[in-house]
């Protein structure tokens, strides 16, 4: 039998297998996410974030990477949060995303052009 997902359930703290911390919440009609711990946003002390250089925004250069609203612009559409545009930190780039919760875990698709073009990380619920 299939899970029934609503809207809130993509709210909370996620973590992917590849050590990425992600805090997904609401911000008025859409759905964002925070960037609360990532090995690759980290300088070589482990503890210390990378300063957000690449930001195509020179004066957004100089900020640290922790807490840096990487997803914005996600809406639900009664199956998955669509619309998502995501900052890809080490470029300055920012793709679309769409995600899509299943069997508890939850699919973060990025793309640029079409989403079979695109990669997937997938994050299970740490709270």
């Amino acid at each position: 039998m299939e899970q029934i997902v609503k809207s809130s359930d993509i709210v909370g703290i996620w973590e992917a297998k590849n050590k990425t911390k992600i805090e997904v919440f609401k911000a008025g009609i859409e759905y964002q996410s925070r960037l609360l711990y990532a090995v690759k946003a980290m300088e070589k002390d482990g503890t210390t974030f990378k300063k957000d250089e690449h930001n195509p925004d020179p004066s957004q250069r100089s900020r640290s990477l922790q807490n840096t609203v990487y997803i914005t612009g996600m809406v639900w559409d009664e199956e998955k949060w669509t619309g998502g545009q995501l900052y890809h930190s080490s470029s300055g780039t920012h793709y679309k995303c769409y995600c899509k919760i299943k069997e508890g875990k939850l699919f973060v698709r990025d793309y640029m052009f079409f989403p079979l073009l695109g990669s997937t990380l997938v994050f299970t619920r740490t709270k």
